[in-house]
């Protein structure tokens, strides 16, 4: 989470960004204040009873751009996004998998 909005703000800062002004900003408590609320949400996800099928995950892999070649899924530009941020598939399926699940239960 917190490399994501690092990330983020990176990007924004047209790369202009380090760790002195990622905590001037406030990241670190940001990450944790979505890490909390992401937590109360699948914890309530699991109260309903609301569940994301290995079929939807899939569905909502092949449907991202990013992983996208000409407008169709390319799982070498998939594992190229993988390695380049340190995770392995199962790793990446689990986080996305919760997002699936916390859209499901906003939804």
């Amino acid at each position: 989470t917190y490399q994501n909005l690092y990330r983020r703000y990176a990007e924004m800062a047209g790369g202009n960004f380090d760790d002195k002004k990622a905590k001037e900003a406030g990241l670190p408590k940001e990450a944790y204040r979505q890490l909390v609320t992401q937590a109360l949400l699948l914890n309530l996800a699991g109260e309903y009873g609301v569940m994301v099928s290995e079929r939807e995950l899939a569905d909502a892999i092949v449907d991202i751009p990013a992983f996208q070649e000409k407008g169709v899924f390319n799982r070498k530009v998939y594992m190229t996004f993988l390695n380049s941020r340190g995770m392995k598939a199962k790793s990446f399926e689990a986080i996305l998998k919760d997002d699936l699940k916390i859209e499901k239960l906003m939804r």
